[in-house]
Parts: structure tokens; C-alpha cells; sequence
């Protein structure tokens, strides 16, 4: 996503209306629960085409693989923060036109900005697409995730004659783009390392975009079986083997940009009649809904001005807390996005359970607990289960379970299934090593083992981790550190 990078001007930061701000109201629909300080009438118009542009990219997405056809994979609502006025907008992400996040242990969220204008609506909907691939292809590399939200960001609703239309791309821009703007390698756009801050991401987006664009139209057979062994590959290279003449890309996506094969594709859609349930935003949420509005859009604030930044979201946290304590959104919050003790995290979490046990989050949260007694870790992990069992961190948490119970061919498929699901942290790597080594595949292990940046840290959670699961000493050891590369990962 590109960003403008800006300080101050003439803003004025939203406020909670315990502050002097105006009513704050939550619109919530299938999809999103939208949280805003605009009025009833264009809150729920606004709740109303988030619906439809999901229900539109949705009919796009299945047409670009077998597996994207499938309902979305997490149930939550995507949080949705809507400001009254570009003032607002520009104090908490200047000129973005909306940014998506997903941080731990909290749901999806995206903030909109400005939809006055096409372009607007169109970052829009890369960040809404990008939402949408969160929760129904969670392991994606970034040239896909990226030209895919290109792709769908051109769904556009038709209400008048009760159609969508997407795949619309402005050739004379892209031209334009090649002929003088920089040049991007398909092998740069495969390389995950490329995707910094730093690089020129725009022109990689649009070369995704395009590179996604060429797929769907000439090789839709070739990405339909990319995208289903993306799913079932534990080496996300592997699926690169569905595509035919990778080395003659650069060359076919010029001539695919100097074709005419830009057409549209039209099908017949019935917009969503969603109905939208209103209520007020009590001021604790709000100061929360503000705190996690700050966290997000961090990476858009020139590091002077960030430690200011920090602090505004921590006031509106402490804020949130002490109108109640017991706001589900400022405790998440809280144990993500901040330092506390174990004594604090253990108060935290009792709470949680206590008074949300029907969030699978929550007992997640719990089970995470530093210091928790084994069989209340276990009860918990089994809540988690039973509340939410296609969720990546739950599968993580109950291969770890398994690991405890002595089920190391258990451990090994749901750490593999959270792998798939996204979960590539150290602790979910940690459970696969400890599972393979134990089932006696110690090739195995020590590919799980292996990465260029922790490899001293791995190796210190794992006899941290063998010592609190009482498992018997793993029969292989952890690779060597020299032998770290990033191909040498599953």
C-alpha cells in the first residue's frame, strides 16, 4: 500500500464524546462492524456499500481459484472505522486512502478514508480486498495478495441493471508506467525481501496487479492450481511449478500491457439487502476503537513525530480502561500492543474469560497466560476448540496440546494445518520441530529449525519448551545457525 508520509497541518484528531467530541455509533451488518463518529443516516448508507463492493469482489475472487470459492474462513466481522471529515482523516493517516491491519488477538480491522472521488474508492477497495484474502487465503505471498487487491479494487456494482463488473484496467496509465516510470522483474516481484519500505511499492503493486490481470485472462488454469497448492504445499515455492515459461513473464506481461485483452467481466449480482443494526458506541469503545486506530496507522508517521503518536494511544487506552475495565477491545488491546507484567496479563485474562467466555479470543489470551497451571492451560486450549476450531491461532495452540498429551503425529498435523493457516511464527515452528524429531524425522526437523534470524532464540525456547511439556530430550537437534538460509525452510 502506498502512503504519504506527512507531520502536521490544519487536523484536529477525533475525540470520544466525554471529551467535547460528537455521538460515536456502531453499524453492524453480515460483514463489518462499522465504528464512526459520522451521522445515523450516512453511517448506515456507508455500512450498506461495504456490503455490496464485498458481495461484488466476492463473485470476482472464486473466478481465480477453486479454493477462493470456499465461504470465508473466519467468521469475525471485519471492524471498520469510518471518520466524519478529511480533518479527522488526515490527523490519524494523512492522504491514505485507508489502511487494513491485523494485529494479534484482535479482529480485522480497516480504517476508510476519503471516498469523494474514483481513486479514493479504489484504495478503498484494495484495503476491503485485502480483508477479504485475509480471511478466505490467509498464505499468500505478497506479489499475490498485493496484485490480487489491484485486481479486485475494480469491482464496481451496477445497481440499475443488477450487475457487477470488475477487471476494468486503465491501459494508457500502465503503458505510461512502462514506458517511463521504473522498470519491475517478475523475479522481483516473487522476491518476498522486496516488498519493503523503501522500494518503490506503488509501481510493485501495479506490477503485480498487471502480472495478476495477464494470469486470470491467459493462464487461469495455471493460477487455479497455483492458489490450491498454496493450501496444501507446506513450501509455498513449490506451487510456483503450476506456471509454465516463468523466464519468458517480463516479455509476455509487455505484450500483454500493449494488448487490447483488457475487457471487463460482467455477471448478473442481486446487491445484498443487508439490514444494518444501530446503537450507540459507549465512550469506553470509542477511546479504544481511537487507541487501535493510532496502532494501525503507525507505519504512516515520520518517525519525529512518533513517540507523540504513542503516547496519544496509550492515553486513549488507559482512558477506555478506566471508563470500564472490562471493554473487551482495550484489554485485547492491551496485551498486544503494550508491556505488562505477568501479574497484569494473569488479571487480564481472568477478566476476559470471565466476562466474554463466548470469544474464542479470549481463551486463546488465556492459554497464553505466562505462569498458567497446565490443566487450566488445557482448559482453556479446549474452550478455544470448541468455540472456534478453523481458527489458525486455536489449530496452533491445540497442536501444542497435542505435543503436552504425548500425540506427536497429532502435533505434527495441526502445526503443519497452522502452518498453511498462516501461523509461521517460532512457537507454532517450535511445536513442528519438537513434533517431527519425536516421530523420529529428524530431516524434517531440522528444516523446521532452520532460519536466518533466530536460530539462537529457537534454540533457547526449545529447552524452555521441552522443560514445561515434561517431554522426553528431542532425538535430533536444531540446525546449526550456519546452516540457516531462507530455501532451507519447509
Amino acid at each position: 500500500m502506498a502512503a504519504l508520509l506527512a507531520g502536521s497541518g490544519c487536523v484536529t484528531f477525533p475525540r470520544a464524546p466525554d471529551e467535547g467530541g460528537p455521538p460515536w455509533i456502531e453499524v453492524n451488518t453480515p460483514h463489518f462492524a462499522l465504528a464512526t463518529d459520522m451521522d445515523r443516516e450516512s453511517a448506515e448508507e456507508l455500512a450498506r456499500t461495504l456490503e455490496s463492493w464485498w458481495a461484488a469482489m466476492g463473485i470476482a475472487l472464486p473466478a481465480v481459484g477453486g479454493q477462493a470459492a470456499a465461504a470465508d474462513g473466519q467468521s469475525d466481522p471485519v471492524l471498520a472505522i469510518a471518520l466524519r471529515n478529511g480533518r479527522e482523516r488526515d490527523a490519524v493517516h494523512y492522504r491514505i486512502g485507508g489502511i487494513f491491519d491485523a494485529l494479534p488477538l484482535l479482529p480485522p480491522v480497516v480504517s476508510i478514508g476519503e471516498l469523494e472521488d474514483q481513486h479514493d474508492r479504489e484504495t478503498l477497495k484494495h484495503e476491503l480486498a485485502h480483508a477479504m484474502l485475509y480471511k478466505r487465503l490467509p498464505r499468500v505471498p505478497h506479489w499475490l495478495t498485493e496484485g490480487m487487491a489491484v485486481y479486485l479494487q475494480t469491482a464496481e456494482v451496477d445497481r440499475k441493471n443488477r450487475v457487477v463488473q470488475w477487471g476494468y484496467w486503465n491501459a494508457g496509465a500502465m503503458r505510461d508506467l512502462l514506458e517511463w516510470g521504473d522498470t519491475v522483474t517478475t523475479h522481483r516481484l516473487l522476491d518476498t525481501t522486496r516488498w519493503t519500505v523503501g522500494n518503490d511499492i506503488g509501481a510493485m503493486e501495479l506490477y503485480a496487479g498487471l502480472l495478476v490481470h495477464m494470469l486470470i485472462n491467459r493462464r487461469p488454469q495455471e493460477l487455479d492450481c497455483y492458489v490450491l497448492r498454496l493450501a496444501k504445499e507446506i513450501d509455498p515455492d513449490a506451487a510456483l511449478a503450476c506456471f509454465s515459461g516463468r523466464d519468458k513473464w517480463d516479455a509476455e506481461l509487455r505484450d500483454y500491457a500493449y494488448s487490447w485483452s483488457f475487457a471487463r467481466k460482467t455477471v448478473a449480482f442481486d446487491p445484498p439487502d443487508s439490514n444494518a443494526r444501530t446503537a450507540p458506541l459507549p465512550n469506553a469503545r470509542v477511546h479504544a476503537t481511537l487507541a487501535l486506530l493510532d496502532h494501525i496507522a503507525m507505519f504512516t508517521v515520520l518517525p519525529q513525530f512518533r513517540d507523540e503518536r504513542v503516547a496519544r494511544a496509550r492515553t486513549s487506552l488507559a482512558r477506555a480502561l478506566e471508563l470500564d475495565p472490562h471493554d473487551d477491545l482495550a484489554l485485547l488491546l492491551t496485551l498486544s500492543q503494550t508491556k505488562v507484567d505477568e501479574r497484569r496479563h494473569a488479571e487480564i485474562t481472568k477478566s476476559l474469560v470471565a466476562d466474554h467466555p463466548g470469544d474464542w479470543r479470549t481463551w486463546v489470551a488465556r492459554a497464553e497466560t505466562p505462569g498458567l497451571p497446565a490443566a487450566e492451560e488445557s482448559q482453556a486450549i479446549e474452550q478455544a476448540w470448541r468455540l472456534a476450531p478453523q481458527q489458525t491461532e486455536v489449530i496452533r495452540l491445540a497442536g501444542f496440546q497435542a505435543l503436552r498429551q504425548k500425540r506427536w503425529a497429532d502435533a505434527r498435523a495441526l502445526g503443519v494445518k497452522a502452518w498453511l493457516g498462516g501461523a509461521d511464527d517460532r512457537e507454532n515452528r517450535l511445536s513442528l520441530f519438537l513434533a517431527s524429531a519425536l516421530l523420529g524425522a529428524c530431516w524434517e526437523a531440522q528444516k523446521w529449525s532452520r532460519s536466518p534470524s533466530d536460530s539462537e532464540a529457537f534454540n533457547k525456547e526449545l529447552a524452555k519448551a521441552q522443560k514445561q511439556l515434561g517431554l522426553p530430550p528431542a532425538p535430533c537437534p536444531a540446525a546449526p545457525s550456519s546452516a540457516s538460509s531462507p530455501s532451507a525452510r519447509p
